[in-house]
């Protein structure tokens, strides 16, 4: 089942086979990770594949626990390993699901995803990790709509998306849930550009109090 193993120097990473290998976009949304100061107490990846970008946060002390998403299980069999590998079984637990529902009435610091973006139907679970909806952003906004009833006041959210998706698109989703872009990085690659963003809640929509 493991095609491979990366060595990231903070820690090793397994990558199964039929879950989304870590590639450019995540490697963006790493990088955005690591400029972030904060320490946080509980934390969610949602669309977490191998959970590259939870397992980095729990390896770095950013997050003291994280709670891991995917609806694949394969992805969500590809995050034990790697939370095994890595000695941080204890600060993590891994739910197979759709959406952050597991997670609706939980108080959450911060939450990082790298979604499925990219206009299309999907046609299996490995095509949900790549196909966001007929228009691309349909899974972000379900993410970003989730996220605002999650997350505490103040708290912290990083996730990338593409050109393709629609940029003016995902801002605005931005600002209909009460976020506010901290930072972002771009890069572009091939036939588009992709977009890493820190955003935070900044209306009271689910928890009273700060991280």
């Amino acid at each position: 089942m493991e095609r491979y193993v990366l060595d990231l120097g903070w820690g090793k990473i397994s990558v199964y086979r039929c879950v989304y290998e870590p590639s450019d976009d995540t490697w963006l949304l790493l990088e955005l990770l690591e400029k972030h100061d904060g320490v946080h107490d509980t934390c969610i990846e949602t669309c977490a594949g191998t959970g590259v970008l939870g397992t980095y946060l729990l390896a770095s002390g950013k997050c003291r626990r994280i709670i891991f998403i995917d609806v694949n299980d394969k992805a969500c069999m590809n995050t034990l390993h790697n939370l095994e590998l890595n000695d941080l079984l204890g600060k993590g637990v891994v739910l197979n699901s759709l959406s952050l529902k597991p997670a609706k009435e939980r108080c959450t610091d911060l939450i990082v995803f790298n979604p499925p973006y990219l206009p299309g139907e999907p046609r299996d679970l490995y095509d949900m990790g790549l196909s966001g909806g007929r228009r691309g952003y349909e899974t972000i906004a379900d993410i970003i709509s989730s996220a605002s009833s999650v997350l505490r006041y103040g708290g912290h959210m990083f996730f990338v998306y593409s050109s393709l998706t629609g940029r003016k698109k995902v801002i605005d989703l931005l600002a209909r849930n009460g976020f506010k872009i901290i930072r972002e990085l771009r890069k572009h690659v091939f036939f588009e550009d992709i977009f890493a963003v820190e955003a935070m809640l900044i209306e009271d929509k689910g928890c009273t109090s700060g991280s």
